[in-house]
């Protein structure tokens, strides 16, 4: 039984959320000018002009926005069933899949978050040398600590005009909170003529963490 990460981690942390505080700077705009002459009445007030209402505007602080999430990367979330199923994954514009599991001791309501990108949206470690064409980030969510997946032969299915018959693949698996190295590698082949790769699942006889970050990666060669 393969276990990523090793029998000594129970359950890893997950990263705290950072939070950015945005001061705002106030702006004090001149409306007007006041005057006296020989004690008379001040002179009334002149009304700032649109233009000079909308350049006091722009010197008003906004919140930052948020950082823009890389176009390219597609989430979803799937169900684990003890009994084996199949992992349908976030589609991409020039790819897209499942990974296939055997039985396991998923508790009820147990779920995979998946996200996938063609780019490395995850800042993710990769294999020196490596070309990686696809990520695919995957969090367990379920109670407990661990979810072990029984042997079996389930198959992965990535397609897509991205795949190059001409070249060979390979799947790389990475939980960076543990290691920046690979702790699985799969050879995955050469996709067939209509841009279909085939390969052994990396969910077979496989204990995974749970509220784990793990990152699938295939390497184009």
């Amino acid at each position: 039984m393969r276990a990523f990460g090793g029998s000594v981690i129970l359950r890893t942390m997950r990263y705290a959320a950072v939070t950015r505080s945005v001061r705002a700077v106030a702006a004090t705009v001149l409306l007007g000018v006041t005057g006296c002459s020989g004690g008379g009445d001040a002179t009334p007030a002149v009304p700032a002009s649109p233009a000079a209402q909308s350049v006091a505007a722009a010197h008003v602080a906004a919140p930052a926005s948020p950082p823009s999430i890389d176009a390219t990367v597609k989430s979803k979330t799937e169900k684990i069933s003890a009994g084996g199923g199949k992992l349908t994954l976030p589609a991409l514009p020039a790819l897209k899949g499942s990974f296939g599991y055997p039985s396991n001791n998923a508790p009820s309501g147990a779920e995979a978050a998946l996200s996938a990108s063609l780019s490395n949206a995850f800042d993710a470690p990769t294999p020196s040398g490596a070309n990686i064409v696809y990520f695919l980030q995957a969090d367990v969510k379920a109670s407990g600590f661990f979810i072990t997946f029984n042997s079996g032969t389930e198959k992965a299915k990535i397609e897509g005009s991205l795949l190059n018959p001409a070249d060979s693949y390979t799947l790389y698996v990475f939980i960076p909170s543990i290691s920046n190295q690979p702790l699985d590698t799969i050879s995955a082949g050469s996709p067939t003529a209509k841009h279909v790769l085939e390969f052994t699942s990396p969910f077979n006889s496989v204990t995974l963490p749970v509220d784990t970050v793990a990152i699938l990666e295939l390497g184009q060669s």
